[in-house]
């Protein structure tokens, strides 16, 4: 089997020279993939990943701005941020971020556990209570965080969970997005950390950081008198399907190119100082 690293570790403020950085490491580096299901087989390569984000690259996430070879851009890119908040946009999907994080379903903590209770509730409210109800996790985040920086602490606990194993089984998809963290920092300054079980490298990651840099800053992190100064990528199966090779390959050559010349010139100044080193 070949050997290679279990995780890659991905930080430039130049958001170009990230995201170039990244195709070129699992087009050269990535274990062969099959995955997809019974009606359609997928190709990729994949690896493990952290990408840290901040800085420029950061600024430019939060604006929608896209790396460069990205064909998922633009007005594309900013309807996608704006679909967030606009629940008329969620319908027809599986499931969404914005109705896993605003909306996530929980056991219903006022459910009758006996059947006069039941009874009671029924005569009472002429209505049959629901077994589950929505809780909006970015509220909760914001008052734990408020909390922290009152408190002055670094609380590890601000986090929210996108799996419903109860709704989950049944779906062909679940979320790709896992959990969300927010690390409070010293001068009201916040680190957040995604975590998914997949994600799609080619037109997923940047969309993906834009959409959630803004939902996460608007919903949690100005309400609660911080600043997002870094974001941290974690993704288990970080991916580059096969039939996306038209779009990443040209941006992979160019840093290969780019790799290799720059290689040379070190290799040069080092040799010119070995042979200063003889005389």
């Amino acid at each position: 089997m070949e050997k290679h690293e279990t995780v890659k570790v991905f930080h430039n403020t130049d958001l170009d020279e990230l995201n170039s950085e990244i195709w070129y490491t699992v087009d050269e580096e990535g274990q062969p993939l099959v995955f997809g299901d019974a009606t359609e087989k997928k190709y990729a390569k994949w690896l493990t990943s952290n990408v840290i984000i901040e800085g420029e690259a950061l600024d430019k996430l939060r604006k929608g701005i896209m790396p460069v070879g990205w064909l998922f851009r633009g007005e594309m890119v900013k309807g996608y941020i704006e679909q967030f908040d606009n629940e008329e946009m969620w319908k027809g999907f599986e499931y969404t971020y914005a109705e896993r994080l605003l909306k996530y379903e929980v056991p219903n903590p006022d459910y009758p556990e006996t059947v006069r209770e039941m009874l009671w509730h029924i005569l009472t409210k002429f209505k049959v209570p629901p077994k589950t109800v929505r809780v909006n996790q970015l509220d909760h985040m914001k008052e734990q965080l408020k909390e922290a920086f009152d408190l002055g602490i670094q609380s590890t606990r601000i986090v929210a969970d996108l799996g419903q194993p109860h709704l989950d089984w049944e779906i062909n998809d679940i979320p790709c997005l896992r959990q969300v963290q927010i690390l409070p920092l010293p001068g009201r300054k916040v680190e957040v950390h995604f975590l998914f079980r997949s994600h799609d490298l080619c037109n997923g990651w940047g969309a993906n950081m834009a959409m959630l840099i803004n939902a996460i800053n608007k919903h949690v992190v100005l309400p609660a008198g911080g600043l997002i100064c870094k974001v941290v990528l974690t993704s288990w199966v970080a991916h580059l399907y096969n039939n996306d090779e038209s779009a990443y390959k040209p941006i992979v050559a160019e840093y290969r190119k780019k790799k290799f010349e720059k290689g040379m010139s070190i290799n040069t100044v080092n040799n010119i100082n070995k042979y200063k080193e003889k005389i």
